[in-house]
């Protein structure tokens, strides 16, 4: 029973370390990690904590990372997250989708720089308890981005966008979003 990890000596999280995903109730990434692969905290049912849910160093996130682990009900910062691919070439989507997460703060992310094979689609979609999302210089929104976030009350940096993609806040309780378009 792995319960709590608090050691990993790796520069890189990657696909499906852990076989019994249903017996991890805790993961601390070491201060060090710089990327985490594709898969890598996916479907972990009992998972309630990722650490302290600041990532200082991690500057890319593979797909299919940080989905399906709803009862990680934190905030996460990502301050260094530069690139986040959202699909695959077998055409699976979601990134960080249906987790438990109460704020998404990567200041310097813009998610015209994803890397995506299809659609981009759904890159914080159905996180119930999502209420905040702080992206960097975003200048474009992605199909279904915050898709059934049904708290989402804040989206910071949005003065640059130039386009929103179909359902990018579908079924969320944003009422208004200040937007500056170039004229």
């Amino acid at each position: 029973n792995l319960g709590k990890l608090t050691s990993f000596n790796v520069e890189n999280y990657n696909t499906q370390t852990f076989g019994d995903r249903s017996a991890l109730t805790e993961i601390v990434l070491p201060e060090t990690l710089t990327s985490i692969g594709a898969n890598s905290i996916r479907d972990y049912p009992n998972l309630t904590s990722i650490g302290s849910g600041v990532f200082s160093n991690i500057t890319s996130i593979g797909y299919n990372s940080f989905y399906n682990i709803p009862n990680v009900t934190q905030a996460v910062s990502f301050p260094a997250l530069t690139s986040v691919v959202s699909t695959s070439a077998s055409g699976q989507h979601l990134t960080l989708s249906k987790c438990g997460f109460t704020e998404f703060h990567a200041p310097l992310l813009d998610l015209a720089n994803i890397e995506v094979y299809q659609t981009g689609y759904g890159v914080l979609s159905f996180c119930p308890n999502l209420h905040t999302i702080e992206i960097g210089e975003l200048t474009i929104v992605p199909l279904g981005f915050a898709r059934d976030c049904v708290k989402l009350e804040t989206v910071s940096n949005f003065s640059k966008v130039t386009l929103v993609k179909y359902m990018a806040f579908y079924n969320t309780p944003l009422m208004t979003i200040d937007l500056v378009l170039p004229v």
